[in-house]
């Protein structure tokens, strides 16, 4: 069962499709989706070696990163 996150990423998978299709510069975005997608599933599988890979490589997708996702406002 998708766990509330994937539903998430992948309704914001499916927009910024659309987005690719109208603006290639969105591609890099879309591909992040795609990533991120791939591991949570992967993080979702039976197999114990998968999801440990799955989280090391969110781990490393994280520290290369600039930017950063939060639920708190931006501050002034």
């Amino acid at each position: 069962m998708p766990t509330a996150h994937l539903a998430r990423l992948e309704a914001a998978r499916n927009k910024v499709a659309q987005l690719v299709i109208d603006n290639p510069r969105y591609g890099p975005i879309f591909q992040r989706l795609e990533r991120e997608i791939e591991l949570e599933h992967a993080k979702l599988s039976d197999d114990l070696l998968v999801r440990a890979r799955a989280v090391v490589a969110q781990n490393a997708m994280g520290e290369r990163s600039s930017a950063t996702i939060s639920n708190l406002p931006p501050s002034p």
